[in-house]
């Protein structure tokens, strides 16, 4: 058998091998090219789902945006078309029907449903279903299905009147209640430390501006306090502009003189409060520190003082 060559030294047989090889290996390349599109369009969409729900969750978590979104909503079953989009304030955000990410997946539906065993509306709690369209190029056929489970509560008729999106990670601590309050109730919190021994515990300094309310007994060195406050040590008030004769602030107050080296309390016994020394008055000079009648009684020494001021004015009338 005599080979039918080419000018370029090739028989005919051997290019159509070629060609068929080719053909093959060109095949295999488009198989494979439209696989990694289908894999790489799968990602995009897998991403922008996840992407998309935990931000809903993060807007969700704000009762003011769950309740502008849902509110007289039934909690317990509805279908598909609830709402069309999330309320943020002003801004309608991830409406459907409207491409979004950058696989520009779209959102079909959001419905709420309560019939997963693990939410019950008697209980507050229900699920948010986003339906996500699939791209073309993805395998399987439906909507891309994701929950969100909120918080909420509902009237007579199981109408949603309050409401919040629930975290189902574990890695997010803190919980959202009302308005912009957050609450943990896992066990004790620590502030660098990672044992703490308290509710809260703090290892070093605290700065609290503005009032502190505390609704128990208040121990200072003592962890058992047994009053209102509680101090096992010396108590030192500050002295800055305390002096006897100055202005205070709080009638009742107690301070310390640092010149006069005297415990004060705030007096109110003249137009303006003044600082006082225990037991006297302010009123120097000529004024008598107390006036008796004639038939009073003087006590000049008992088992409370060892002592009397020879300089104290008594005025006899």
């Amino acid at each position: 058998m005599v080979k039918k060559m080419t000018t370029a030294g090739f028989s005919l047989v051997e290019i159509m091998i070629a060609l068929g090889l080719l053909g093959a290996v060109s095949m295999g390349v488009l198989e494979l090219t439209k696989m990694m599109n289908q894999n790489s369009t799968k990602f995009n969409v897998d991403s922008d789902t996840t992407l998309i729900t935990n931000e809903l969750v993060a807007i969700l978590s704000n009762p003011v945006h769950c309740l502008a979104t849902f509110s007289g909503k039934n909690a317990v079953n509805t279908a598909s078309g609830v709402v069309n989009y999330i309320k943020v304030n002003a801004e309608h955000r991830y409406a459907t029907n409207a491409p979004t990410g950058n696989s520009g997946v779209k959102i079909n539906a959001y419905s709420l449903s309560d019939s997963d065993p693990d939410v019950d509306v008697p209980s507050n709690t229900t699920n948010l279903i986003i339906h996500f369209a699939r791209k073309k190029a993805q395998v399987g056929s439906g909507d891309i299905i994701k929950k969100i489970k909120l918080y909420v509560e509902v009237n007579g008729t199981g109408l949603i009147t309050n409401c919040r999106s629930l975290s189902s990670s574990s890695t997010d601590i803190w919980s959202r209640g009302n308005g912009g309050d957050i609450y943990y109730s896992g066990g004790n919190v620590g502030i660098r430390t990672t044992a703490p021994t308290a509710t809260l515990t703090v290892v070093g300094t605290a700065s609290i501006s503005g009032q502190t309310y505390f609704g128990g007994n208040v121990g200072i060195g003592t962890m058992t306090p047994q009053a209102k406050l509680d101090v096992a040590g010396e108590i030192r008030p500050g002295s800055s502009g305390v002096s006897v004769g100055g202005s205070c602030l709080y009638e009742g107050a107690f301070a310390y003189d640092l010149s006069a080296h005297v415990p004060v309390y705030c007096n109110n016994d003249s137009p303006t409060k003044h600082w006082a020394m225990m037991g006297q008055s302010l009123d120097y000079g000529n004024t008598p520190a107390m006036t008796l009648t004639k038939a009073s009684n003087v006590l000049i020494w008992s088992s409370y003082f060892s002592c009397v001021d020879v300089e104290t004015k008594l005025l006899l009338a």
